[in-house]
């Protein structure tokens, strides 16, 4: 099954899932303010 998320924003391995940059970026960076440092955002193939 195809889906429509394209971006993982990884916080302390709890996942979280968007379909547009700009959404994902906003996400990374405000876990990255609240000083976390486990914080990975990943683009999804296919």
């Amino acid at each position: 099954m195809k889906t429509n998320w394209k971006y993982i924003v990884w916080v302390g391995g709890v996942d979280d899932y968007y379909k547009k940059y700009s959404d994902a970026k906003n996400a990374y960076d405000e876990w990255i303010a609240k000083e976390y440092d486990q914080v990975k955002l990943e683009v999804i193939d296919g």
